[in-house]
């Protein structure tokens, strides 16, 4: 259940830290908000009011999942309207991406960031061919335009400005207006048109800024054909605001002004988004970055969700062990999109630190079947790197038929009717198909190498009685079963292993 509520007006809780709790009761569970704990007195006819709201989870049915979207993001950063004139070796480039796999692709930059509809007519023009020649190759392209900021330069904001603004105004300068170094997504928009990228965050209270957003957003979509939109942040995050001039805030006795939180609004602005793309591309994508913010009510109208930046601090401190900073209950309950019913990709970047690698961030993204998106400077040039073992995972995953509808998930938590699995810390996921038998992802989060040893019970998978081949998923090395139904892996700390059990081919 999410509970949501975008003020605290009226709210007299006897400890602050207490306004809400989460009281375990034996069998129950009792949710409580503290409105009136302290004594106040009323004078006559005087009300207080309280508006909340109550979300059941799951929201809707999982219809696509990142498997099957296998989104990437291009880069470098804002250069895809160069991709019609890039070869890979001899061959378009944008071919050897749909060749690789690829359904989708995440272009990032613009001529006035973030604002969707281009201003500038270079600019259009490339945005043109390029989202032909993306769609010529098979693919489907989706833009980067939304952020939690609305630019300065953009025509509603000199009208509208200070109407749509989060108070206190927080100004954001990117490209050479920032430090040495924070060139993203500046400068690369520069070259293509506009001169500034100057930004304020915006409150979805308030309505000029919606209609806005949501009118550029719509002529995108209409002028360029692109199959979606990428959301930064927009609305995953509620940010506090002030601005009485679109109904944020409250003012106390004191005279003191408290910030509200619009949290009904963002959903408004998201479903208006998703309402935007769905009636012009039914099968169209709303890609959702939310990080440190899990926002059902907003999520609930996304197709993915892109998360895992957290991790700043990792910048300085580096890590040797991601499921330290990421265990397994974090990520159930963040990461995967479940509760939902949307899509789940990892983001990579932050907890990539020290001697980390993406191949170590799937030992537990994995377990709960979620991938992480990758970019394509890796797809092209066929590098040997953590991000390409996406595009083999792709592969394998259709040699196995994973996306069949009688294709049965049996998650580490609750599988060990079928599965045991030790010593502590290695666990397994199961993906189970009536044919291609069971597709066994096994991963050991110790902190130090181990050998792993996982015994299925054969009879409830259904492959009791046959001849089995058994064999490492991504090589095909073969891999000794026992009697039992055992096979011990060696798996050094955070590393994994695909294991394939499949019925042997004419085998009664």
């Amino acid at each position: 259940l999410c509970w949501q509520a975008e003020s605290n007006e009226h709210w007299r809780p006897a400890d602050e830290q207490k306004a809400i709790e989460i009281l375990p009761r034996g069998e129950a569970t009792i949710f409580q908000a503290n409105w009136v704990e302290v004594p106040r007195e009323l004078a006559p006819g005087e009300t207080l009011h309280y508006r909340f709201a109550l979300l059941a989870t799951p929201v809707k049915p999982l219809l696509r999942d990142a498997w099957d979207l296998r989104i990437v993001r291009f880069e470098p950063y804002g250069r895809g309207l160069e991709l019609p004139e890039m070869t890979t070796n001899g061959v378009p480039t944008a071919r050897v991406l749909r060749e690789t796999g690829i359904r989708h692709i995440l272009t990032l930059g613009g001529d006035m960031w973030p604002y969707p509809m281009p201003v500038h007519e270079r600019y259009s023009r490339l945005l043109d061919r390029m989202v032909n020649e993306i769609h010529a190759q098979g693919l489907r392209i989706h833009p980067y335009l939304l952020h939690e900021r609305f630019p300065t330069m953009a025509p509603e904001f000199d009208i509208h400005g200070f109407h749509m603004v989060n108070r206190p105004m927080k100004t954001y300068y990117p490209g050479p207006y920032r430090p040495p170094g924070a060139d993203r997504p500046g400068a690369v928009s520069m070259q293509y048109g506009a001169d500034s990228q100057g930004t304020t965050t915006f409150c979805t209270k308030s309505m000029a800024l919606q209609d806005a957003y949501i009118h550029s957003l719509a002529r995108r979509l209409d002028v360029y054909g692109e199959d979606g939109v990428y959301l930064d942040g927009t609305s995953a995050h509620t940010t506090a605001c002030r601005n009485a001039l679109h109904g944020c805030g409250y003012r106390t006795a004191d005279g003191k002004i408290h910030p509200t939180y619009p949290v009904f609004s963002n959903r408004d602005f998201i479903r208006r988004i998703y309402t935007t793309v769905k009636q012009r591309r039914p099968d169209g994508v709303v890609d959702l970055h939310t990080t440190g913010c899990f926002n059902s009510s907003a999520l609930a109208y996304a197709d993915v969700m892109w998360t895992g930046e957290h991790w700043f601090h990792l910048r300085m401190t580096g890590t040797d062990y991601i499921a330290g900073e990421l265990p397994l209950d974090m990520f159930r309950t963040e990461f995967t999109g479940h509760q939902i019913g949307v899509g789940a990709d990892t983001l990579t970047h932050r907890l990539l630190a020290g001697e980390r690698t993406g191949r170590n961030l799937l030992a537990t993204s994995l377990l709960h079947d979620i991938p992480f998106r990758t970019d394509t400077q890796n797809a092209p040039a066929g590098k040997e790197n953590h991000s390409a073992l996406i595009f083999e995972l792709w592969k394998l995953r259709d040699r196995f038929d994973a996306a069949a509808p009688e294709v049965e998930k049996l998650f580490y938590w609750n599988n060990q009717d079928t599965v045991r699995v030790s010593p502590q810390k290695c666990h397994a996921t199961l993906l189970k198909h009536p044919q291609s038998g069971v597709l066994a992802f096994v991963s050991n989060l110790r902190r130090d190498a181990q050998t792993v040893s996982v015994t299925f019970d054969l009879d409830r998978l259904g492959l009791s009685g046959q001849q089995l081949d058994v064999f490492d998923a991504l090589t095909n090395q073969p891999v000794t079963l026992s009697a039992d139904g055992t096979i011990s892996v060696s798996l050094d700390s955070e590393d994994w292993v695909y294991l394939w059990l499949r019925p042997r081919a004419g085998d009664g």
